[in-house]
């Protein structure tokens, strides 16, 4: 049985977290409205496929904020709860 993937927030909001990234700060590198990218933390909307893409870009190509931890490619199947 496939998992179905779904888009609550909680694994964007952990990534800007081990990075260190404000809501406000991570906009500016995507670039959207502020406004836009809590909701998409918040799960309260969906990011376009387009945008997964950049978001998933521009956190593979930002340092985590714990040292010691590896950094990996962010995937868009990370963003929607896909192993």
């Amino acid at each position: 049985m496939s998992k179905e993937p779904t888009f609550d927030g909680t694994p964007l909001r952990a990534m800007l977290v081990a990075r260190g990234l404000s809501v406000a700060a991570f906009a500016r590198l995507i670039p959207c409205a502020r406004e836009t990218a809590s909701s998409w933390c918040s799960g309260s909307s969906v990011p376009s496929v387009e945008n997964a893409g950049r978001i998933a870009k521009v956190l593979t190509a930002c340092p985590l904020h714990v040292v010691g931890v590896p950094h990996e490619a962010v995937t868009v199947g990370e963003l929607v709860g896909l192993p």
